[in-house]
């Protein structure tokens, strides 16, 4: 079966099944984008992922950015909040307690065009983008972040999640207890499971 090879800003490389030469319509539906950023903190990372989600938006218009790892906490979220507007897009994210040190690379979050912020009959685009913020929730380790949004003119659950990866006894927990609330029958949901 033959390959082919696409290279995004946000990923090294994907692998895309070439669904057309083997008789199959792909789904033309919204793009989603989900990424383990490996940690956020360092100097430029969050500039750097800014950069990069705008390349990909402006390449192919994006709903949204899934993001695992992001290793924040809420001290920089003001200033994340406040850089990703800047840039035209929602930053919303869920971060691991400070009091919680056994938790080690946790944070996710879904960062949002504002183009891609679709408002109601009468709404203005900043009551839109309010209205997608508050209908963020998340889980008290970080390790979840969702939100609803109107796509297509559906309402959507996006939901960013990060899966322990190493405790084993942890996992049922996670997936029953930590996930399960932010999945219906309209979540796309987009996770980093490496633990499974």
């Amino acid at each position: 079966m033959r390959r082919m090879r696409e290279v995004h800003p946000l990923t090294t490389s994907v692998w895309v099944r070439p669904l057309r030469e083997e008789g199959i319509e792909p789904h033309p539906g919204p793009r989603l984008i989900s990424k383990n950023v490996n940690g956020l903190k360092s100097p430029g990372r969050f500039t750097e992922l800014l950069n990069q989600a705008a390349q990909a938006h402006k390449t192919i218009p994006t709903y949204a950015f899934c993001v695992q790892e992001h290793n924040g906490d809420k001290d920089t979220h003001s200033l994340w909040e406040r850089q990703a507007e800047r840039r035209r897009f929602l930053w919303i994210a869920s971060y691991k307690p400070k009091t919680n040190t056994q938790l080690k690379g946790t944070g996710t979050a879904v960062l949002i065009p504002f183009d891609m912020v679709e408002q109601k009959d009468g709404e203005s685009p900043e009551k839109a983008r309010d209205r997608v913020k508050r209908s963020a929730a998340s889980d008290r380790e970080g390790r979840v972040c969702s939100v609803r949004m109107l796509i297509e003119g559906t309402y959507l659950r996006i939901a960013s999640a990060y899966a322990p990866s190493k405790k084993h006894d942890q996992r049922p927990h996670f997936f029953n207890a930590k996930l399960a609330p932010h999945i219906t029958h309209r979540t796309v949901h987009m996770i980093d499971a490496n633990c499974v």
